[in-house]
């Protein structure tokens, strides 16, 4: 994760870090600020950090992960079960 609002290239950090571990295709490399709920969630749980600015700063960021996605788990069964969702102007109809 980076400071809120700070500029980040993403491939510039994978290359940066290709070059500096010397791993080239046994790592997948994650932006969280920019990531969905359930991706923080799975980069978060159960992976290892590089560094953290302070101890406990994963957990934490893993645990509002977790929650946020359980928060917003109701929006994806909602688009997982698109096929039964009617759009109706600006209001959406659930059927059967």
């Amino acid at each position: 994760m980076t400071e809120q609002d700070a500029d980040f290239d993403l491939l510039q950090a994978r290359s940066d870090f290709e070059d500096l571990t010397d791993v080239h295709d046994d790592f997948d490399f994650v932006h969280l600020n920019r990531g969905v709920p359930a991706i923080r969630e799975n980069a978060l749980i159960g992976s290892s950090s590089l560094y953290e600015r302070h101890p406990g700063i994963r957990l934490e960021a893993g645990i509002a992960a977790v929650t946020e996605r359980m928060d917003t788990d109701w929006l994806r069964r909602l688009t997982w079960t698109s096929n039964s969702v009617l759009r109706t102007g600006d209001r959406l109809e659930i059927t059967d």
